[in-house]
Parts: C-alpha cells; sequence; structure tokens
C-alpha cells in the first residue's frame, strides 16, 4: 500500500491500455492493468503498471490522450521471492518495491513498451 499512497498522485486521469488477456476457461482478463494519476497542477505525473501474469515479464503500450512517453523514466517495481508472496509479522519485507528505472522501447510489433531497466 505504500506504494500507492507515496508514489502516486491525488488525481486519477483516463488512459488507453493495450496488452495480452489472460484466459482461464471462460474467463479472461487484461494481463496489465494500469492507472494514471497527476497532481493539482498537471505536471507531475506517475502511472502504476501492474503484471497479472503469474511467470512472464510483458509489454503493454500506454496512451494518454495526446501524450507521448518518451526517454527515461524513475521506476519503482514492487518486487517478492514468489507470486504468492506477502508481508506478515515474521517476514514484514518479503515484498518490498525496488528502486529502478524504466525506459520507452520498440517492440517486435512496431509499438512502444516501458522496459524495466533491470532486463537490458
Amino acid at each position: 500500500m505504500s506504494m500507492y499512497a507515496n508514489l502516486l498522485e491525488a488525481c486519477v486521469v483516463e488512459l488507453d491500455l493495450a496488452s495480452g488477456q489472460l484466459t482461464k476457461g471462460d474467463d479472461s482478463e487484461a494481463v496489465v492493468d494500469a492507472v494514471a494519476t497527476v497532481d493539482g497542477s498537471g505536471k507531475q505525473w506517475s502511472i502504476a503498471l501492474v503484471n497479472r501474469h503469474p511467470s512472464e515479464d510483458v509489454s503493454c503500450t500506454v496512451t494518454m490522450k495526446d501524450r507521448s512517453l518518451e526517454g527515461a523514466y524513475k521506476a519503482t517495481i514492487l518486487a517478492g521471492d514468489s507470486t504468492d508472496a506477502y508481508n506478515d509479522i515474521k517476514s514484514p519485507d518479503r515484498v518490498a518495491p525496488v528502486f529502478t528505472g524504466a525506459r520507452r522501447a520498440p517492440t517486435s510489433r512496431g509499438h512502444k513498451a516501458m522496459k524495466d531497466k533491470r532486463h537490458e
């Protein structure tokens, strides 16, 4: 919760997200979930992206009106030792934020995607 409380801005804004789907039987949901926020001045933006895939890194395309994401960005990744990891009294830091960077990068389909610098 601290990532959401400390890293997102005050106002939620609309964004379009293109990603693959996770499917099980008749149920399907986007493999990437996202929320975009901005401060009161409209200058400081934050985007939270969640990879729901249990075992693979995924790419996505984020579009916010006519704003194009270019260059390198600060990034915080919530990391744990498994997809089922959680914090409790015995292991309060099993899941913790990792400060890193992300950049806009080409994908095989010609789209642009944010890539975690840890995987370069």
